[in-house]
């Protein structure tokens, strides 16, 4: 057995055929199914079952592929940590972030760790939160801050709980409610309001603490899931949104918004670190990861595993 065999398998395993893996490895079809038989007879078992709609893992396929990718895994930062050491560099730390929770947590982390080890070289990653997770599981990032509000750990992750973000309503300073501290949801009903799409987790949120009360979510004027677009907006005219409070608090709005807290227990979101279950992290992402704890940790309560 060998690294390329098992990229290959690899590749079968995500395109779902050996055609369409064929073509992403750039190889010939007779020649990947001569990599894959010679890996099955090495291994003696079969690793794929060939149906009317491509390759179906075997048991003992989803077996080579969750070591398949720790390999893999593997592989890929021995060449990373080895162009680090050839450039003069200690080790490579990648980290991810959804683009609100990155400015709040990140920054201060990592200038406290470069400066305890000034060759280092952190590689920030910023997308959304399903996006990292994913990234995670495959092993392109050491570890993410992510969203973690669904009570399912990811396969093969850990998370542990840092703070709860606050959803608050916001509106312009000269908007009828600004001068409250707390508003309910009759409250901010009857006005225009500004929505992300339909699944966005805020909208979710929303209409839940709209069916708590027994009241559909409002119809909105605007949709669009650009926090800079939904602030610009509110701005312009008396409409209200529900935004993270990090989201206005990472930049300067020269009083223009406002925020208020809406009565409901549906405007927390938890945050926490999500990292993979069977991997060593280096000593420089450790490191990275209780920093964050350390300056960000609420509770320092047991990250939840999923076995």
């Amino acid at each position: 057995m060998d690294i390329r065999q098992l990229s290959n398998a690899l590749a079968i395993f995500e395109k779902g055929s050996i055609g369409k893996a064929a073509e992403a490895l750039r190889v010939s079809q007779p020649a990947l199914t001569k990599s894959l038989r010679r890996l099955e007879d090495e291994l003696q078992v079969k690793l794929f079952e060939r149906t009317s709609r491509g390759m179906t893992p075997t048991v003992y396929g989803e077996c080579l592929r969750t070591h398949a990718q720790a390999v893999g895994i593997g592989i890929h930062h021995l060449r990373s940590n080895l162009q680090s050491l050839k450039s003069g560099l200690s080790g490579i730390v990648e980290v991810g972030a959804p683009p609100i929770i990155a400015p709040e947590v990140l920054p201060n982390a990592i200038a406290e760790l470069t400066k305890e080890r000034p060759k280092i070289l952190v590689r920030v990653a910023t997308d959304l939160s399903p996006a990292l997770i994913q990234k995670v599981q495959d092993g392109r990032l050491d570890f993410a801050v992510t969203f973690t509000a669904n009570e399912v750990v990811p396969g093969g992750c850990r998370q542990r709980f840092l703070f709860n973000d606050r959803l608050v309503i916001v509106v312009r300073e000269k908007h009828p409610i600004a001068r409250l501290s707390h508003v309910s949801v009759q409250d901010v009903a009857k006005y225009p309001w500004v929505l992300p799409p339909d699944g966005n987790l805020h909208r979710q949120r929303l209409k839940l603490a709209f069916e708590a009360e027994g009241l559909p979510l409002p119809q909105p004027v605007i949709e669009c899931s650009s926090v800079q677009f939904i602030k610009a907006a509110i701005e312009a005219a008396d409409y209200v949104a529900l935004v993270s409070r990090m989201s206005v608090n990472s930049d300067g709005n020269n009083g223009l918004l406002k925020t208020i807290e809406l009565d409901s227990e549906f405007t927390t979101r938890p945050i926490g670190l999500t990292w993979r279950e069977d991997r060593t992290l280096s000593t420089a992402a450790a490191k990275l990861m209780a920093m964050i704890e350390k300056r960000y940790g609420c509770d320092g309560r047991a990250g939840r595993s999923s076995r």
